[in-house]
């Protein structure tokens, strides 16, 4: 082969290493970009909270306010691991009927002397078999131990069963905990959406009275240099128009707190919200309040639930004095380098040359602990009927929390209905009053009293419907079931409907 052809073979070469390598490379690409994007899918939905320093817009509508509460808020993932916890629980009392067993391996080196007399049982003084040795022979020598023990009940008198219906209980009483977990955490954030909405009506509200403060005290002025007015009225307008400034600025106070509580709510602590929650405040015809029955309410699951629980406490209370049967099997060797003669080979005992198995059963009963059971028996019924009495409580809660909230949606209505007549009856008295003072008939404080009515009554007017959807939470959270608001919600025509 000439030299030529030698360079082009070798060029070829070089480019299919760096083909190789290239390839190589990419699958390594593709491999990370696999498992990153698993790791996300394990890690649940992606939040701009994991984004540091995100400040896009995030668009918000009150049925999405409601899901990203039960997916992102850390209560309800708390809730659910607490529930996991409980489930395993169960798979934890059943392991009691398998068998025990343990398994033990002994190399040591220690002298044998050995008298005549008992020992209590105990964890300190070694236990030392073989004839009896006067001396205080400290040579010592050799020995070794190995065996295994395995033990079964084969009937317990219905203990382990009762063990096994109580991490049932407390596993109904994760999941019924959970249920009102959800229900107060979206409950609470669907109340943070309206409590923003509110505010920003407010805020509406505010500016528009500052801008006709000012718009006021320019007309005070030019009447005021034609002396047609005091000076003293000119310098009162102004100070009307700094309160209006203040109060402009409580209400942007007030909007900027309203949004952290909503952030807050649904697990995005720096998203810069933007509410779509404009037909909320339009007048929507809503219908009678319908309320269930408060047994079925999850707050009274949940504590008919932990009534379960304290009773099945108490039956594994009852069932723990009673005889245990126990099978046992043993296989074990021993070593030992000590002769009869008490004489000592320092070539045995380091491994197991005698070997035995024993079989038998044993049943063992603590009779004393008779006066310690009868005590925690009486603390479990009485914690058993402090349950009882927690459920009776929660029963009438839930009615009480019915009849209010039938009551605020009474009256919410009732005020709805009322907001646009307050709003024309107040801005036609503040125009009127505005024309008199022109004529020297109403003094500035006159037209600040009318311009705050006026006010008031816009954000009555703006808020009025915000307080009937607060009032229909209030009902679906006495129902303690969300989706007949949501269904509400979706028919008041909000984006972003399920």
């Amino acid at each position: 082969m000439s030299r030529l052809e030698r360079r082009i073979v070798s060029i070829l070469s070089v480019g299919e290493k760096v083909r190789l390598l290239i390839s190589s490379a990419l699958l390594l690409l593709s491999l990370c970009h696999s498992a990153c994007t698993s790791a996300q899918e394990l890690q649940g939905p992606i939040s701009t909270a994991d984004i540091p320093g995100a400040t896009q817009p995030f668009k918000l509508t009150l049925v999405r306010t409601i899901d990203l509460a039960k997916t992102n808020y850390p209560e309800i993932k708390a809730a659910i691991l607490h529930q996991q916890a409980a489930e395993a629980g169960i798979q934890k009392a059943k392991t009691a009927y398998l068998p025990k067993g343990s398994m033990l391996v002994e190399e040591l080196r220690a002298t044998s002397n050995n008298i005549t007399g008992p020992l209590f049982p105990q964890m300190t003084i070694p236990q030392i078999t073989g004839a009896v040795n006067g001396g205080n022979d400290l040579t010592g020598g050799w020995l070794s131990g190995a065996g295994v023990l395995i033990s079964w009940e084969p009937f317990d008198f219905g203990l382990r069963a009762a063990q096994v219906h109580a991490a049932r209980a407390q596993t109904e009483q994760a999941i019924a905990q959970l249920a009102v977990t959800q229900l107060d955490v979206q409950s609470a954030a669907a109340d943070a959406f309206l409590r923003v909405l509110h505010a920003q009506q407010v805020l509406k509200a505010a500016q528009a009275k500052l801008q006709r403060m000012k718009t006021f005290a320019e007309t005070v002025h030019v009447l005021a240099q034609k002396d047609l007015h005091a000076a003293t009225d000119e310098y009162l307008a102004e100070a009307e128009v700094a309160k209006a400034r203040d109060e402009v600025t409580e209400s942007e106070q007030s909007l900027d707190l309203s949004s952290i509580a909503l952030s807050k709510s649904i697990g995005l602590a720096n998203a810069s919200l933007v509410l779509d929650g404009e037909a909320l405040l339009a007048q929507v015809t809503t219908p009678e309040p319908v309320f269930g029955n408060p047994f079925n309410h999850p707050v009274v699951l949940a504590q008919r639930a932990a009534v379960t629980v304290a009773e099945a406490r108490r039956r594994v209370i009852a069932k723990t004095y009673y005889p245990q049967f126990n099978l046992l099997g043993a296989l074990y060797g021993r070593g030992s380098g000590f002769n009869t003669d008490v004489s000592i080979n320092q070539s045995r005992g380091y491994y197991p040359t005698k070997f035995n198995y024993a079989v038998g059963v044993a049943i063992t009963l603590p009779f004393l602990d008779i006066f310690q059971l009868r005590a925690e028996q009486r603390i479990a019924t009485k914690h058993e009927s402090e349950e009882k009495s927690r459920l009776d409580l929660a029963v009438l809660n839930i009615e009480t929390q019915s009849a209010q909230a039938q009551a605020l949606l009474k009256a919410a209505q009732k005020i709805a209905a009322n907001a646009p007549i307050k709003v024309k009856a107040a801005s036609e008295a503040a125009r009127s009053t505005e024309i008199r003072y022109r004529y020297g008939l109403a003094s500035v404080n006159d037209v600040a009293l009318n311009e705050q009515l006026l006010t008031q009554s816009q954000v009555d007017y703006a808020t009025a419907q915000l307080r009937v959807w607060r009032a229909l939470l209030a009902v679906a959270v006495a129902n303690g079931d969300l989706q007949p608001f949501r269904t509400l919600v979706a028919r008041a025509g909000l984006p972003g409907r399920q």
